[in-house]
C-alpha cells in the first residue's frame, strides 16, 4: 500500500514573527512525519474582524485555519508549508486582485477555492467560477452558509493530501507541488505546472477513479488518442509517467482504468 506522508523544510526562525499567521506557521512546521487528520483552510481576507469571525466558526466545526490578510502573505505561507486543503479568498484583497491569487495557485494545483464577494450575480464571479474557483458566498453571509460551501467543495474535490511542502508518497516518489518538482529515487525532476496539477487532482483522490471528462474539464486540455505533440490528456500523462514511474510501460502510480478514467495508486 502506498502511504502518503510528508516532510517539512527547515525555515529560518528570522523569517517568522512578523505576520498574523506566523504562530500558525510555526505550529505547522513542528510536524516531521505523519498524517494531517484535520483539513486545513487558508482564509485570505483583508478585514481582520471578518477573518477572525470566519476562523472562529471554522475552528468550531473542526477545521484548522491559516488566516492571511493579503494575497502576498498567503502565497508566502503556501510557499513555506505547502498547499492547504482549501482556500477561502476575498475577491478584493489589499495588495492584489483576489482572482489573480486564485489563478496563480490554480495554475499548478487543483486547490478547492471558495470566494467571498460583495456581489452575488456579477459577471466577475461567474467568470471566476468557470476559471479558478469552485463556489462563492455573497457578503453579508451567515457563517453556516460558508461552512456548507466549504464542506461541499471538499467532498466534491477531495481533501486527502496532507499539508506539507513535500508530499512523500513512498520511498521512490515525493512531490513538491508549489515548486513543480518531483523527487524520484531521491533525484529532483522538474515537472510542468500542468503535470503538477494532474498529480494534485489524482493524489487528492488516491485510490479512486477520476473520469477522463473530469480531468479534462479541470485541466482544460483536449481529449482523444495520443498525438505525441503534448496536446491531449494522454500525451501529458505519458510525459508524466516517463518522469516519475519506475517503469513507464507498466505504470504503478498513474493507472488507467479502461472505459472509466485514471487512478493514483493507494
Amino acid at each position: 500500500m502506498t502511504r502518503i506522508y510528508f516532510r517539512t523544510r527547515r525555515v529560518e526562525t528570522t523569517m517568522l514573527g512578523s505576520r498574523p499567521s506566523d504562530s500558525l506557521l510555526q505550529s505547522a512546521l513542528q510536524f516531521r512525519y505523519g498524517f494531517l487528520l484535520t483539513p486545513r483552510i487558508l482564509v485570505v481576507e483583508g478585514d481582520r474582524d471578518l477573518a477572525r469571525e470566519i476562523g472562529h466558526h471554522l475552528e468550531r466545526v473542526g477545521y484548522d485555519v491559516l488566516p492571511c490578510a493579503t494575497g502576498g502573505e498567503a502565497l508566502d505561507v503556501i510557499d513555506q508549508i505547502g498547499l492547504p486543503n482549501l482556500a477561502v479568498v476575498n475577491v478584493r484583497l489589499p495588495d492584489m486582485d483576489g482572482l489573480a491569487f486564485c489563478r496563480r495557485v490554480r495554475h499548478f494545483s487543483d486547490l478547492p477555492i471558495v470566494l467571498l464577494s460583495s456581489s452575488s450575480g456579477s459577471e466577475e464571479v461567474a467568470a471566476a467560477l468557470l476559471e479558478c474557483a469552485d463556489d462563492y458566498v455573497a457578503r453579508p453571509f451567515k457563517p453556516h452558509d460558508l461552512v456548507v460551501r466549504i464542506q461541499r467543495a471538499l467532498n466534491q474535490i477531495g481533501a486527502g493530501l496532507v499539508v506539507a511542502p513535500l508530499v512523500q508518497v513512498d520511498d521512490h516518489l515525493a512531490v513538491d507541488f508549489v515548486h513543480q518538482q518531483a523527487l524520484v529515487g531521491g533525484r529532483p525532476v522538474p515537472i510542468t505546472p500542468l503535470e503538477s496539477k494532474i498529480l494534485h487532482i489524482l493524489m487528492q483522490r488516491a485510490g479512486s477513479v477520476v473520469s477522463d471528462d473530469y480531468l479534462r474539464q479541470r485541466l482544460g486540455v483536449a481529449s482523444g488518442p495520443r498525438r505525441g505533440n503534448g496536446d491531449t490528456l494522454r500525451d501529458h500523462l505519458d510525459d508524466l509517467r516517463r518522469k516519475i514511474e519506475p517503469d513507464p510501460a507498466q505504470p504503478y502510480y498513474l493507472r488507467e482504468v479502461p472505459h472509466a478514467g485514471y487512478c493514483f495508486a493507494q
